[in-house]
């Protein structure tokens, strides 16, 4: 996956890609780590979440904007969580699920969200994007808010 932020583009690598589908909703769970391991300005992990999309076949195309003032339990909303060294407040996601065979589910992934290393007038929101090969997962045992 690629990291923008600002005018550059960092590669981080998907160390796991989760999914779990029931009830109708769909699940995922990422993590990335850094492609390039002497970059210091960005974070060196980044977990993201999705919980409680609505979901029936694939091919089709998901999208959930949120705003996290603070972090509860699963309320059973679509939900879109990152986390690189701290909770970002605001996350929206597109999810186009391409394919879904026995145990695995290809999707292409955008995700805008806080700068990851800005806190100040100057930060700027941050995107990940690329396409992620997902392995079927349960829920309860993928990484929660």
């Amino acid at each position: 996956m690629l990291l923008r932020v600002r005018d550059t583009e960092s590669p981080y690598e998907v160390r796991s890609g989760q999914f779990h589908v029931g009830n109708g909703k769909l699940d995922i769970a990422l993590e990335l780590g850094i492609g390039d391991h002497d970059e210091e300005d960005l974070p060196p992990d980044i977990l993201v979440r999705f919980a409680n999309l609505p979901f029936t076949s694939a091919p089709t195309k998901l999208t959930v904007n949120d705003r996290h003032d603070h972090w509860d339990a699963d309320d059973g909303a679509p939900h879109a969580y990152v986390y690189s060294g701290f909770h970002h407040a605001a996350v929206s996601g597109w999810i186009d699920v391409l394919t879904r065979d026995e145990g695995r589910l290809t999707v292409d992934v955008t995700i805008v969200t806080d700068d990851v290393n800005r806190y100040d007038e100057a930060a700027r929101p941050s995107t990940l994007t690329g396409r992620v090969v997902l392995s079927a997962h349960p829920r309860d045992e993928m990484w929660s808010v």
